[in-house]
């Protein structure tokens, strides 16, 4: 069941894992705490593989001798074709167990998120619809019990919001948060169209793995920092203070806000934190290099840009374009994402099995 090169890769991998528990049994191991520490890291990272892996040689060599049994009662061939059944059922539920423990496991998947909702094309429409996206995000975020913070809110629309920054927290969030990240397009009648007309519009969702300040160089000297009145979502104490900040960064002109918290001080903090994200999207990231030069810190070109989500709601159908899969409109503004993430992932992890193999 298992191909020649995965088998290879399994085989160096419990190789690897005898020799460091070989090692480890040697009294000369604690000499060297440094050499300990990345062996322990190193064993603690192979050892499932390892011990799949065993279980899965040792299936296979009972049911390559339950093939090769010579049984002559009839009943007893029933019972051995029964184990064959079954043993070989074992071997495909190990063998999907080695597939995914052989990927790569992305370095930014428990990291905290930084989710920027803007609003695209459709003017009014485009701000009602990034307003439906943020209440789906809050909502999803909240059943997965991950932590979710609103950094800043724009309302600088008629209607809903213009663009909105949220924070969340919480292991495993931007492993799944990562596949809402792109335009997103509705397709109904909006509340505001008199004449029942469908309209199509756009907004766009943009999903980073937090960093930290020191994993960016950023010099004093090439910030820009001004302080507003606080407006939103937030309370009554943000309308009535000037403690939000904006924050840019000269050089590349992206800019940042925050209004979370009721110090500039914090707000500043907060802001630091979402620069360096973006910052180290910038230099690490071509495509978004590219974008930030185009764009600034606005929203990328919704109308030409690719849509990887189509909310239709004379349907009642929300449609992933990269699984080809409808799902309940309903269901989806009320924040059950579980199943399109979950197969987004399952996709992933097919993808990145391609390229291991």
């Amino acid at each position: 069941m298992l191909e020649n090169n995965i088998r290879e890769k399994l085989n160096n991998i419990r190789n690897r894992y005898e020799c460091l528990t070989m090692w480890f049994g040697q009294p000369e191991a604690m000499n060297d705490m440094e050499l300990y520490t990345k062996n322990s890291v190193e064993l603690s990272e192979i050892e499932e593989m390892a011990e799949q892996y065993k279980i899965y040689l040792e299936k296979e060599q009972y049911l390559y001798s339950l093939q090769n049994e010579t049984v002559a009662d009839e009943e007893m061939k029933e019972l051995v074709k029964d184990e064959i059944k079954s043993v070989n059922c074992e071997l495909a539920d190990i063998a999907e167990r080695l597939m995914i423990l052989l990927i790569p496991e992305d370095e930014n998947d428990n990291k905290n998120v930084i989710v920027e909702v803007h609003s695209g094309i459709g003017g009014d429409e485009g701000c009602l619809f990034a307003q439906d996206l943020f209440t789906m995000i809050g909502r999803y975020v909240t059943k997965s019990n991950w932590d979710l913070g609103v950094a800043y809110m724009s309302e600088d629309c008629k209607y809903g919001i213009k663009e909105a920054t949220l924070t969340v927290k919480g292991k495993g969030a931007y492993s799944k948060l990562k596949h809402l990240s792109g335009v997103i397009r509705v397709q109904r009648v909006p509340k505001t169209e008199s004449k029942g007309r469908i309209q199509t519009s756009c907004a766009a969702i943009y999903v980073y793995p937090e960093r930290s300040v020191t994993e960016v160089n950023i010099r004093p000297e090439d910030l820009e920092m001004s302080v507003c009145r606080s407006g939103g979502a937030g309370g009554q104490h943000l309308n009535k203070t000037s403690s939000c900040v904006e924050l840019t960064h000269i050089p590349t002109g992206i800019t940042v806000r925050s209004q979370a918290e009721r110090s500039q001080l914090q707000n500043k903090e907060n802001c630091m934190k979402m620069l360096a994200t973006k910052l180290y999207e910038y230099y690490n990231n071509p495509a978004e290099a590219e974008f930030f030069e185009a764009k600034g810190d606005a929203i990328a070109d919704t109308e030409r840009s690719q849509k990887i989500i189509t909310f239709d709601w004379s349907r009642s159908a929300v449609k992933d374009h990269r699984l080809n899969k409808d799902f309940n409109l309903d269901k989806i503004l009320a924040g059950d994402l579980d199943e399109m993430l979950s197969l987004m992932v399952a996709k992933e992890n097919a993808e990145n099995l391609i390229g291991e193999a």
